[in-house]
């Protein structure tokens, strides 16, 4: 597994409002980045390239991800991405588009 790159920990530690001193928290949290990437790769959906708009809505999932498994570690809820519209239709849209998207 390769290390996550210094402006994705940073981007993530700011939406899920993390405290950066926490060590142990950083540390989940790239474990939780890769489990959110592999998901969206096993769903269906490949990272999309770099500086392109399938990208910032790729990484708006992965962060969608990453935060709900942060909040939610350890617990159970009734409340999940496969009820959650909004991030369902992201999923599908980019799953429905992976194709063209790297005609671009």
């Amino acid at each position: 597994m390769m290390p996550m790159e210094e402006s994705v920990r940073s981007a993530l530690i700011a939406y899920c409002r993390m405290d950066a001193d926490n060590a142990a928290d950083c540390d989940l949290l790239e474990d939780l980045y890769w489990d959110a990437v592999s998901f969206l790769e096993e769903a269906g959906v490949p990272m999309p390239p770099d500086d392109t708009p399938r990208r910032a809505k790729y990484d708006l999932c992965v962060k969608a991800i990453v935060l709900e498994n942060y909040d939610n570690r350890g617990a159970t809820s009734d409340k999940s991405f496969a009820v959650n519209p909004a991030f369902r239709n992201r999923i599908n849209q980019l799953k429905l588009t992976a194709a063209e998207s790297y005609e671009e």
